[in-house]
């Protein structure tokens, strides 16, 4: 490398006057030295990869209060933070769900939210048909409230208001038919536009933010997710519980490869299985090891890492 460096700028002290030459060297070097310095920057970034385990134990979500419980906390009640983000638009994070049964109802059935304590500055937000066994899954858009037929009048707190009404404040994504009575795994991965739903290790959805929405008003780009967001579970205004469980949420500060979100759902819903060890992907059927009793206390330690 420093032979081709020298041969460079004596052919550059050849053709210009030395003066001259010196200062083209000198700019030539520079453009180099920041090029190093940019690409080394982003391997330093690159492999500062973390994984959170946000939820480890079953949860039983219908036994929550009728508010936003936080999810991503310890026994003490201490937040578990999510891991540094890089720039708020590559990430991916993983949970499994157990839906007991399906029941028609007036209210969309709240599953989880990502960011702030209210449905109005929650970034992500997943929940359940009111009238099928379909999830609906919201992205917030910087454009909130900026379509032709809206008021402009920003997010509501009621998810019913959202479900009916939700125009181009969100990008919406659906799984249109959720089992019951087993566990089922969710991943999301957002990769600066594009953002990909899988469930049971199989990619479901993607979709590209960048694409024009000819009904809204001027160009749409999905909310940047902050270091200070949480998830939460239970009920929201105008919502009911999800009639069920979540167990393992785990995080990642980077996007996940197809071949890894199915290693995720080979893990399996229950942590330190001799199934999970061995990466049996048997939790696509109706496994009776990961049937979930609700007679068992939520946090058995038979649910324990």
């Amino acid at each position: 490398m420093s032979e081709t460096f020298n041969n460079i700028g004596k052919r550059i002290l050849e053709t210009t006057g030395s003066n001259s030459g010196m200062m083209i060297m000198f700019i030539f070097v520079f453009i180099i030295s920041i090029y190093v310095a940019f690409q080394l920057y982003n391997i330093v970034i690159k492999t500062d990869l973390q994984t959170k385990v946000l939820l480890k134990d079953v949860l039983n979500v219908y036994s929550l209060d009728n508010t936003l419980n936080q999810v991503n906390l310890t026994s003490d009640d201490e937040t578990i933070t999510l891991p540094t983000l890089n720039n708020g638009m590559e990430y991916s994070f993983s949970y499994w769900m157990f839906l007991e049964k399906h029941e028609d109802s007036t209210n969309p059935k709240l599953v989880l939210t990502v960011g702030g304590n209210t449905l109005s500055t929650s970034d992500i937000i997943m929940y359940m048909d009111p009238n099928y066994n379909k999830m609906n899954l919201l992205f917030k858009t910087t454009n909130v409230g900026g379509s032709a037929s809206s008021s402009g009048s920003g997010v509501s707190d009621s998810l019913k208001d959202i479900h009916d009404n939700h125009d181009c404040s969100f990008f919406k994504m659906q799984i249109p038919y959720v089992p019951i009575s087993r566990w089922v795994n969710i991943t999301i991965v957002v990769d600066d536009n594009y953002i990909q739903l899988f469930m049971d290790g199989e990619l479901r959805q993607v979709i590209d933010t960048s694409e024009t929405v000819d009904s809204c008003i001027g160009a749409l780009s999905m909310k940047k997710l902050e270091n200070n967001s949480n998830f939460y579970a239970g009920k929201a205004l105008n919502s009911e519980k999800m009639n069920g469980y979540l167990s393992k949420l785990k995080f990642f500060n980077y996007a996940l490869t197809i071949d890894h979100a199915k290693m995720v759902y080979k893990t399996g819903p229950v942590h330190q299985s001799i199934l999970s060890k061995l990466g049996l992907p048997l939790y696509g059927i109706r496994n009776p090891f990961y049937r979930v009793d609700s007679s068992v206390d939520d946090n058995d330690a038979q649910n324990n890492e």
